[in-house]
């Protein structure tokens, strides 16, 4: 009788969905991704799992729980021995997290952290914010997480975001790496707006990144939430000034890179230039992706596809220019569920989603 392994908890599933997520390049959320991650694991000659296994695995644990043997293959597919070097390893760094009072379970009780957000004891949070500066990047990027948890439950946002929007670990972690795109923080905007106080963009590439990424952030969600006199007043200090980042392409990422390029497309609808002008734009976009993929890596190409995409799809552009950009990325479809392609462009978004906080806040 096959022996089941009794050990993967929910913290530990989870762990193991992002770690599937890191290794196929998009999160397994419904049946026919179980079916795809189903198709990868069979071709990779550690043995045969089904898509059914798969999704009572991440959607139905507490009445299904795994066999040792599925657990086996899935360690090996993703380069571990077996599941328990697979299991020591998601456990290791629960252990790192638990430490550092980061709750890594699923009760409701709240943390340290969350009354020193919601008590203004700021002092505390200061010390351990530069405790954490040699240590791992998982780990600050996981302080960066319970930030994010802890401040969407907070009665006190407008506070902290006063006391620590310019503090190096929270403008990196927290609004930086662990971005929301849903802006589902009450008063996430005001954040941004103190982020960006103070940045002189002539000063270094460094804070030409950050003019650029902050002004970005919030020129999208003021134009996705049609407030659109406050997308007019970031889009003119983005745009009114710099004409073009191809000047300044090697000193700036390419996430706010093509942020600022993609929704200057927006800007002309908002500006009413003219319909031949706003195509004009958009071939300079497809031609602009055609040349950069070219020298980037797939998580890269990722953000590359997903804002222009998402560009494409909240303008006034014919459903033409979605297959055009479909067409460039045809070979990155290839990596994701087989019917994919074949609809509509919207569809695509999530599955290109380079976003990393959304990985594990969907």
């Amino acid at each position: 009788m096959p022996i089941k392994n009794p050990y993967f908890d929910d913290y530990a599933l989870e762990r193991l969905k992002f770690k599937f997520s890191e290794k196929i390049g998009f999160i397994i959320s419904n049946r026919p991704d179980c079916y795809k991650l189903s198709e990868i694991i069979n071709q990779s000659g550690y043995g045969s799992i089904s898509d059914t296994t798969i999704y009572r695995l991440f959607f139905s644990s507490k009445k299904h729980a795994p066999f040792k043997h599925t657990m086996d293959i899935i360690a090996m597919f993703l380069g571990y021995k077996n599941s328990l070097e697979l299991l020591e390893n998601i456990n290791s760094t629960r252990n790192s997290l638990d430490q550092n009072g980061i709750n890594t379970t699923q009760d409701t009780t709240n943390n340290l952290m969350f009354y020193c957000i919601e008590n203004g004891a700021y002092k505390p949070l200061q010390d351990y914010f530069y405790s954490l500066e040699d240590a791992p990047v998982s780990l600050k990027e996981n302080v960066g997480l319970s930030l994010f948890d802890n401040i969407l439950k907070s009665t006190n946002q407008i506070q902290i975001f006063n006391e620590f929007s310019k503090h190096p670990f929270f403008r990196e972690y927290f609004l930086e790496i662990a971005h929301d795109p849903k802006f589902r923080i009450k008063n996430y905007a005001f954040a941004y707006l103190n982020y960006l106080e103070g940045i002189d963009k002539n000063k270094s590439s460094n804070q030409f990144q950050a003019h650029i990424f902050g002004n970005a952030v919030l020129f999208r969600h003021y134009y996705l939430n049609n407030q659109y006199t406050n997308a007019e007043l970031i889009g003119d200090s983005m745009y009114s000034h710099i004409t073009s980042l191809e000047p300044f392409e090697k000193d700036v990422y390419i996430f706010p890179f093509i942020r600022f390029v993609a929704y200057k497309l927006w800007y002309f609808k908002m500006k009413n230039t003219t319909q031949n002008e706003q195509i004009e734009y958009a071939y300079y976009l497809l031609d602009l992706c055609k040349k950069r993929k070219v020298h980037l890596e797939f998580y890269e190409k990722k953000i590359l596809f997903h804002t222009v995409a998402e560009a494409f799809l909240k303008s006034d552009l014919t459903e033409k220019f979605h297959w055009e950009l479909k067409e460039i990325f045809s070979k990155e479809f290839d990596a994701f569920p087989n019917n994919l392609y074949s609809k509509h462009l919207k569809y695509s978004l999530n599955y290109f989603e380079p976003n990393g906080l959304i990985h594990y806040r969907p």
